[in-house]
């Protein structure tokens, strides 16, 4: 499957996902993220910046315990001495825990779970192109602080293996809205 039509696949799980978990949760029970998040594409000795819109979707369990899908979809990346690596997309999975935000109004979280990331690179010099998909684990860490009732603000930092020699460590802010 060609990129977009993966994300367009995703995009309409990602929406068929939230309304089942709508249906049978209760208020405040779900969450939404949308931010910005940097990530760098290090390739053995090489490195690339991309900057991604990125979205999660996800159900509270537990107080502090969620699971949630994630998408991070960029629309810039960098080109070095006429490589350039992009990564077309990358989704993920992952368990939430994060601390109580009753009395505090910052907590800290961490993300634990797995990604598929689809990275292309070319060379105008060398007339070559690659696109490979890669899935591996994937962590996060980071604060959340509370803005309004419902809504926080999301700093944080990831980091996915994709292969043996290509990891992806990234930063994003977001804001994320419970229903």
């Amino acid at each position: 499957m060609k990129g977009r039509s993966l994300i367009r696949y995703w995009l309409g799980a990602y929406c068929f996902a939230a309304s089942l978990i709508a249906s049978n949760t209760q208020a405040a029970d779900i969450y939404t993220l949308l931010g910005l998040q940097m990530n760098q594409i290090k390739i053995s000795q090489s490195s690339f910046d991309s900057w991604a819109v990125a979205g999660r979707v996800g159900v509270w369990l537990d107080e502090g315990i969620g699971i949630e899908l994630g998408a991070n979809l960029p629309f810039r990346y960098e080109e070095i001495d006429s490589v350039s690596v992009d990564m077309d997309y990358q989704l993920s999975a992952a368990i939430r825990l994060e601390g109580p935000l009753r009395s505090a109004s910052t907590a800290a979280y961490f993300l634990g779970g797995f990604a598929t990331t689809r990275i292309s690179g070319s060379s105008s010099r060398l007339a070559a192109a690659a696109d490979d998909q890669y899935f591996g684990p994937f962590v996060g860490l980071g604060l959340v602080n509370r803005l309004w009732s419902h809504t926080v603000l999301s700093i944080g930092l990831s980091y996915h293996v994709a292969d043996r020699n290509i990891n992806i460590p990234g930063v994003h802010v977001g804001i994320r809205r419970s229903f």
